[in-house]
């Protein structure tokens, strides 16, 4: 972006933020905008401005196939980890009518670390999320997507010069891939 906006692939500074935070990140003014794991919601929206979306994921379960869950009616009873900060405790919880037992960690790490030795049975989060955590923990496999998610760039409301230069780069990628 950097070097089709100011011609420099050097001229911009990132700043790592996670996707719970970046509201406050780009009200306060400490960054110009987030590209990276920020769902669209019409809740946030009050806040904050979306692009258009530029990838689709959506919440799925990752676990060991001996516990023999495959979709969200087999979490009845079982222990299940979130991450603290996203939304895929409530999200699940809303998606199912069965009640599992939750357990909430601070961090990707130990909901992963807590799967892996089998504290929980399974990890609930974003399919993207769960990838990585696959790679992680050896004979895991990802099942029961249950919701689908836009992921969009966010940034400052009421710039409409921000926004049509948003959107237009990412109808460039597209087109030139």
């Amino acid at each position: 972006l950097a070097r089709r906006w100011l011609g420099d692939p050097n001229a911009v500074q990132f700043r790592q933020v996670r996707s719970d935070t970046s509201f406050q990140h780009i009200l306060s003014g400490e960054v110009d905008f987030v590209l990276a794991g920020v769902t669209r919601t019409q809740q946030d929206e009050a806040q904050v401005d979306f692009s258009l979306p530029y990838f689709i994921d959506g919440q799925a379960l990752l676990t060991f196939p001996e516990t023999g869950i495959q979709s969200l009616a087999d979490l009845e009873g079982r222990r299940v980890g979130t991450v603290s900060w996203t939304r895929s405790q409530s999200t699940l919880a809303a998606a199912t009518p069965v009640s599992p037992t939750y357990q909430s960690f601070p961090n990707f790490f130990d909901a992963v670390e807590a799967l892996r030795t089998r504290q929980v049975e399974v990890y609930a989060d974003e399919r993207h999320r769960l990838l990585r955590a696959q790679r992680m923990v050896a004979g895991t496999v990802i099942v029961g997507q249950y919701t689908q998610t836009p992921f969009a760039a966010v940034y400052r409301q009421n710039d409409p010069f921000f926004d049509n230069l948003i959107t237009l780069t990412l109808q460039d990628l597209v087109r030139d891939g």
